[in-house]
């Protein structure tokens, strides 16, 4: 698994429980900045979005169960003395319970499948699309093993219809692996970011009542936009309501041997907003060679088709590309 992956296992942990819902003022990306410069005032809007994007295409891999995120935003404002009282309810309710950190639903992976339905032939061809002789040299890539194609991965050797069925095998690893990355990521932008807004907010409280008893002394108009800022960062439910939701946070990591403070908030959330979305360039394009390799009228195949005799190439697993790279690493690492 690659390095990212630690981060989403301490995203799960923490999304075992809610954190109490703090009222608070400032974006993910904001937060990361004020917690930078020091203390601040001023009101700011807090959103963390996340958003996910499942493969849309299966091409035989084992698949995930891949699955959208939900986005949401935290508008800044005054929250109600019982929101409070309600959040200390449920952490109390929480520690009781192990803040649901036990038992949790294991992850399972289905079977890559390599039997392909025989279905009509799309043109006036009496032969079905998978029939042999429309294969060509497709047939190569089929009936090799996946043991072959990992020693064309591991010798970097790409040609030929074999090295061509294990580079779109590689890229289509690199592809899912990539975007499971991104999705851990966007689950850590979710989990993280209202806490982060829960830690600037409480860092920047006390410079923020000071500033609006600045304005107050200048008799500065309430209905001002300068004012309503200031007011906002110096609300008092607001602020109750972001150190509930840190109190409930730190306890419940304790509970996860997590170690969790505002340093490590930062620090997981900034690794998690510079993760970018993958492209399915590389793995389109070891998909359209590979299809090439078919000797029948490739324009008359349908979509159907065509995934058809993807799965049909009797592809390594996941894992044995995982195997081979982690070999392989290990290798370069001895010389």
């Amino acid at each position: 698994m690659r390095k990212f992956v630690k981060i989403g296992v301490v995203s799960f942990a923490l999304s075992a429980f809610a954190i109490a819902p703090a009222i608070v003022v400032m974006s993910a990306d904001v937060a990361i900045a004020k917690n930078d410069s020091g203390k601040s005032g001023g009101n700011s809007g807090g959103n963390g979005n996340s958003g996910s994007k499942g493969k849309s295409d299966n091409k035989g891999k084992a698949s995930t169960g891949k699955s959208g995120s939900s986005s949401g935003k935290s508008q800044g404002g005054k929250s109600s003395n019982s929101s409070g009282n309600q959040s200390l309810k449920s952490l109390g309710n929480k520690l009781k319970s192990g803040f649901g950190l036990f038992g949790a639903p294991k992850k399972t992976k289905t079977v890559r499948s390599n039997s392909v339905a025989t279905t009509k032939p799309s043109t006036g061809n009496s032969k079905s699309f998978d029939h042999p002789s429309n294969l060509g040299k497709m047939n190569g890539a089929i009936n090799s093993s996946p043991q072959a194609k990992l020693a064309h991965i591991k010798n970097g050797n790409f040609n030929g219809p074999v090295g061509i069925a294990a580079a779109y095998a590689l890229a289509d690893y690199d592809y899912d692996t990539a975007h499971t990355d991104y999705e851990e990521a966007q689950s850590v932008v979710q989990t993280f970011g209202p806490l982060a807004e829960s830690y600037s907010y409480v860092a920047g409280y006390d410079a923020a009542v000071e500033e609006l008893a600045r304005l107050d002394t200048l008799e500065i108009d309430p209905a001002s936009e300068e004012y309503s800022n200031a007011a906002a960062a110096a609300d008092p439910d607001a602020y109750q309501s972001a150190v509930d939701a840190i109190y409930t946070a730190e306890a419940a990591a304790i509970i996860a041997g997590i170690v969790l403070n505002e340093a490590s908030v930062f620090e997981q959330l900034a690794a998690a907003i510079a993760v970018e979305e993958p492209v399915s360039t590389t793995r389109d394009v070891a998909e359209a060679n590979l299809l090439a390799l078919y000797k029948g009228d490739e324009e008359s195949l349908t979509d159907r088709e065509k995934e058809l005799l993807i799965q049909s190439i009797n592809l390594p697993t996941t894992e044995q590309i995982e195997g081979i790279i982690t070999a392989s690493e290990n290798e370069d690492e001895s010389d």
